[in-house]
This record gives structure tokens, sequence and C-alpha cells, in this order.
């Protein structure tokens, strides 16, 4: 069984385990992903296809976003990079203004995210030194893909409430 495969199969497994064990296992389940465009929501629409329950996956700002809903008590279940998640459960990064959520539990992992930018090749780009003065997407406010480009090296540390209008 390849990995991602796996991974997948056991977190269905592991969500199916805290549907059984909640208290809110009789309404209606929202897991909140990211954008409807993305592999998260894919993933969320899956595991809602998988389990025998109402179900809905729904769209939402990214992974920071949906860690901050369910701080608020807005969710019970949400897809979220790693990375954010630690960044949460220790109040530190984009987290650090609101402290740390020790309540936060992983269920499962769904794949690792390796950084790959992509280019056309007319565009004279080789090296991130080409990029000054490029216009580079680095995600949606609010998305796991943001979050990580933000504490990429080089690249400034800002807070989500401290990015510049347009960014």
């Amino acid at each position: 069984m390849k990995t991602t495969v796996r991974r997948l199969a056991i977190g269905m497994a592991s969500l199916l385990l805290c549907l059984a064990l909640s208290a809110h296992a009789e309404a209606p389940l929202t897991i909140a992903t990211a954008s409807p465009a993305g592999v998260y929501h894919v993933v969320g629409r899956a595991l809602c296809r998988a389990i025998d329950t109402p179900c809905r996956a729904q769209p939402s700002d990214g992974s920071s976003a949906n860690l901050r809903a369910l701080r608020r008590d807005e969710l019970k279940f949400a897809l979220a990079q790693s990375d954010l998640h630690q960044y949460a459960v220790q109040g530190i990064e984009g987290f650090r203004h609101i402290g740390p959520d020790t309540s936060l539990r992983s269920v499962f992992s769904l794949h690792s995210e390796p950084f790959t930018l992509v280019v056309r090749r007319d565009a004279g780009i080789r090296s991130f030194e080409d990029l000054e003065q490029r216009s580079v997407n680095i995600g949606n406010p609010g998305s796991g893909q943001r979050g990580t480009m933000l504490e990429a090296d080089g690249c400034p540390r800002l807070e989500p409430q401290q990015l510049p209008p347009g960014s």
C-alpha cells in the first residue's frame, strides 16, 4: 500500500474513532478545509464520503484560519499544516499575539509539503536572487502556504496583521 493511501486510511480510521467518541457525533460534522481548488478540500470531501454520518467539507481561508476557528470553538475538526499546528500549540510565530493553544490535537498526517518554486523557462529566473523586484504569489492570507513562505529563510517574519495591503 502506498504511503499516502496508508496515511489516508489511518486518518479516516482515526476520524471515525473520534466521531464515535464525540458527544457531537449525532450532529452534522463539518470539516474545515481550505480553498476549494486545493488538496485539503479534496481530502475533506473524501473523508466525508468515507464516513457514515452527515458530513460537509467546508471551504475556508486555510490552515491559520482553521486553527483560529478551532480555538474559538467554532469548529470541531479542521485540516491544517503541521508546522502551523505546532506554532498554534506553542503560541509562536503568527500565533504569538494570542498565545499557546494546548487543546489542539493532531488526528493524522496527510503528507509532507516540499517547497517547489516553478517559473516559466523564458522568465530569466535561475536563482532566488533573480526574484528581486518580481511578483511571487506566496499564498492567500490565512493559508498554510503563506505561513510557510513567511517563515522561509530570507523572508521577513511578519505577523498576519502586519502584512502590507495587497500582499
